[in-house]
């Protein structure tokens, strides 16, 4: 199911696709060619790639908006359109802010507007300009897997990259603290993220999630969970037993400064949450309609993809026992926030448990980088992801259930 706009709505969004594919191919054009031409610099095989890949993207990209529907016999042409979908994904996600980046530049020589100002305006665009590439190409994808893998790997690691990008020439004494910080942490990319995903899954006919709790909950059972969430995050975040016996009772509650970084840093878990417990779960939960548990198929399969989206920590410099521990407590956390969110409806929940539990996290050890566990980490962790995976199991059975069906409702 897909949701069609206006014809007005559709040409405009042709426009803005076609006008900033081209903007941004020739301010990329531009600068490079006046660079080899008149500055006299290198021709380097990296700039000739880049210009190589950017000429094939666009003429790509443009083919896109003027496409009509093929008949079920060209199959190899419909196979060919869908490869052009998934290397647009990424190629639109490095060619647009690369562009912008140089029409940044070519801005600043010609009205000599200082950097600072161009990065607040383009940040701000960067924010909306993913809107003409999700109706034009994301939308296009139709089999559940192909929309997971957009969601998870190409639309996230492409577009998260954007704002670095677009101030790759850019200094930190030229755009200030505010601005670096919001470059370091990914805060403008997140932003541009959850818009693009808000109007992707509009488009595919999702309704929107719902920051309100459930007349059906009971107030009983969300008081429960309420209170098990605080002091979960507390305990994990401050948490500093060493031994089992002292393991749930021993605390530190010292914390590193808070400043802006570590706010923007922990933000990033709305954008996991809008992914995973919106997104994907709703993809899921579709893709499961016609089986009698769906809700438990659902639940799983989401717990499962947000443990393995943590494996890519490993690359990050983290250890890989380390990374296969947070991939084992990740994916019992998205058992239950999965659970949480279906019984109360209410997606605040779990967003904010998630940013509390990775703040106080980042806030008592400066970093979100985990050290190699030993051995009371492991009996830890496992102690942790029982106590969920029961928790889950009770909000999956009985009156908890059928509160879920009643309440289920995730299409128009």
């Amino acid at each position: 199911m897909k949701r069609e706009l206006s014809e007005q709505h559709v040409r405009r969004l042709k426009q803005w696709y076609i006008g900033q594919l081209i903007v941004s191919f020739l301010s990329f054009a531009g600068v490079i060619g006046y660079s080899f031409l008149f500055e006299h610099e290198q021709v380097t095989a990296r700039r000739v790639i880049i210009l190589l890949f950017s000429v094939l993207t666009v003429i790509l990209a443009l083919k896109i908006p003027f496409e009509k529907e093929l008949q079920a016999k060209q199959k190899i042409r419909r196979a060919l359109r869908k490869c052009n979908y998934y290397f647009q994904t990424m190629g639109q996600a490095i060619l647009l802010p690369i562009g912008l980046s140089y029409l940044m530049l070519i801005l600043h020589r010609l009205t000599h507007l200082s950097f600072l100002i161009l990065t607040v305006i383009f940040l701000v665009y960067l924010l909306f300009m993913y809107i003409p590439v999700t109706y034009f190409v994301y939308m296009q994808i139709e089999s559940l897997v192909g929309r997971i893998i957009l969601l998870c790997f190409l639309i996230v690691e492409g577009i998260s990259a954007g704002s670095q990008l677009i101030m790759e020439y850019t200094r930190p004494k030229q755009v200030g603290y505010v601005l670096q910080t919001i470059n370091e942490t990914q805060a403008a990319d997140v932003v541009a993220i959850l818009v693009s995903v808000t109007f992707l899954m509009y488009l595919w006919g999702f309704k929107l999630p719902s920051f309100t709790f459930s007349k059906q909950a009971n107030w009983g059972v969300v008081t429960f969970l309420v209170i098990f969430s605080l002091w979960y995050v507390i305990w994990n975040g401050f948490g500093s037993g060493s031994h089992v016996s002292d393991i749930l009772f021993k605390y530190d509650f010292s914390m590193a400064k808070i400043n802006l970084k570590m706010v923007l840093t922990a933000l990033t878990t709305i954008q996991e949450e809008w992914f995973f417990r919106f997104a994907i779960l709703s993809l899921c939960l579709r893709a499961l309609k016609n089986n009698r548990h769906q809700i438990e198929w659902a639940v799983c399969s989401n717990g499962i993809l947000f443990g393995l989206w943590h494996f890519a920590n490993g690359f990050a410099g983290q250890s890989w026992s380390a990374t296969f521990e947070q991939m084992l407590s990740a994916g019992a956390a998205g058992l239950l926030f999965s659970s949480i969110y279906l019984y109360t409806r209410n997606i605040g929940f779990p967003i904010l448990i998630h940013f509390l539990n990775d703040f106080l996290g980042l806030s008592s050890s400066a970093s979100m980088i985990m050290s190699a566990p030993g051995t009371i980490d492991w009996l830890t962790t496992i102690g942790q992801v029982v106590v969920f995976i029961l928790i889950v199991i009770f909000l999956m059975t009985g009156k908890r259930k059928q509160a879920i069906q009643a309440t289920l409702d995730y299409e128009d």
